[in-house]
């Protein structure tokens, strides 16, 4: 049995190694078993983590760390690339698949990149969360009703946050 597998001829090791978990790899992969590609590097962002560690677009990526990708779905890849934490080891094959270039001075098109923060709640006033509003609205209607008893419960000063 031949240890050496021929499909990883002219591959390469490349390891992206970042800080902690909310640095962004700053790379778009594409493909997968399920989607009838091989897994590959469809873009990589400027300035990020991908292009310091030397990732380019149509790099086919033939193992995550250990595991070999070429029968991997993508969401088991990504999972694969989750579980490498704040280490992702790739063994790629350069220029394997062709991906169009991106215009450079696109139009009528932006970028999202995503930033992570710490979730500070909501931050729009006027806006209410569905269960808020429930409750709100049912003691809105229960001070009606004790206002239509005469209870001889005062309910003037009673708000309404609608």
């Amino acid at each position: 049995m031949n240890s050496h597998d021929d499909s990883y001829d002219g591959c390469e090791y490349v390891t992206l190694v970042r800080k902690s978990n909310t640095q962004p790899w700053g790379f778009r992969m594409m493909g997968g078993l399920d989607q009838a590609s091989c897994l590959y590097i469809a873009k990589v962002n400027q300035r990020s983590l991908g292009q310091r560690f030397g990732l380019r677009p149509g790099d086919a990526v033939m193992r995550i760390g250990q595991v070999p990708a070429t029968h991997l779905n993508h969401d088991a890849a990504k999972a694969e690339i989750l579980r490498a934490g704040n280490e992702l080891h790739f063994l790629i094959k350069r220029n394997a698949v062709q991906v169009p270039q991106e215009d450079p001075t696109p139009k009528g098109r932006s970028e999202v990149v995503e930033e992570h923060t710490q979730y500070l709640g909501n931050r729009n006033p006027t806006v209410q969360s569905r269960s808020f509003r429930i409750i709100t609205e049912t003691l809105v209607e229960e001070i009606g009703s004790l206002e239509g008893n005469n209870s001889g419960l005062s309910v003037s000063n009673a708000t309404a946050f609608r």
